[in-house]
């Protein structure tokens, strides 16, 4: 059996979709799974430039129009594991590089803002900067602060108020929809996965996807 799926959204929607397929319907049998991987605004890269391949499943930038399209969409179909996702060894040695820099010794935050702040407030689940202060301020101690964010003017808010703290600059601004590279968020994700304690943002499948990936690297 073939079967075809086609990702939307971000970085956290697809691989939401592609780990619930897998684990249902391939893994563990001889069955094969055809990914169809588009470059859009929501997610400006394609997965093989960043991941390892996944045992029986084809990752494609395009539909062939032979191929029937079983799913298409940012819904799951069952359990994720985001640790079946592995990053190339370039993505691997670079967030390796940034944990010895901060001696592997920090904590993050994840704090999702340019097309998040609404959404998330219509459902009561967002995550205020106080609420991240607070975090920090009671869990900083003596280690660093690692801060994910998809927005410049946030990062520059905990870089002021955490100065001693935060070791890097922000992220090139790509000046897209994203606001920066793929690869950025995908070491954004790493970064968070490997901190010592991590505050999420409520609504985010970003977050989401961290807050698995923790239940496997820690």
């Amino acid at each position: 059996m073939v079967l075809v799926i086609r990702p939307k959204g971000g970085i956290g929607n697809r691989l939401r979709v592609v780990t619930s397929y897998y684990l249902k319907y391939i893994k563990n049998k001889d069955e094969k799974l055809i990914v169809i991987w588009r470059w859009d605004k929501f997610c400006n890269g394609y997965f093989q430039e960043y991941f390892e391949p996944i045992p029986n499943v084809e990752f494609r930038t395009h539909n062939d129009p032979t191929l029937k399209i079983n799913y298409s969409g940012c819904s799951r179909v069952g359990p994720v594991d985001f640790s079946i996702i592995k990053p190339l060894p370039h993505i691997m040695n670079k967030i390796n590089e940034k944990r010895n820099l901060l001696n592997n010794d920090y904590i993050a935050i994840h704090a999702r803002r340019t097309d998040h702040i609404s959404p998330a407030e219509k459902r009561g689940v967002f995550t205020t900067d106080e609420d991240f202060f607070k975090f920090i301020d009671e869990n900083i101690n003596n280690s660093s602060l690692y801060v994910a964010t998809d927005n410049a003017d946030t990062y520059t808010i905990f870089q002021e108020r955490y100065k001693d703290k935060m070791k890097f600059p922000y992220h090139k601004d790509t000046g897209s929809y994203r606001k920066t590279s793929l690869e950025d968020a995908i070491i954004d994700i790493y970064m968070c996965g490997y901190a010592k304690k991590f505050k999420h943002s409520g609504w985010s499948t970003f977050s989401g996807l961290i807050n698995n990936l923790r239940k496997n690297l820690l």
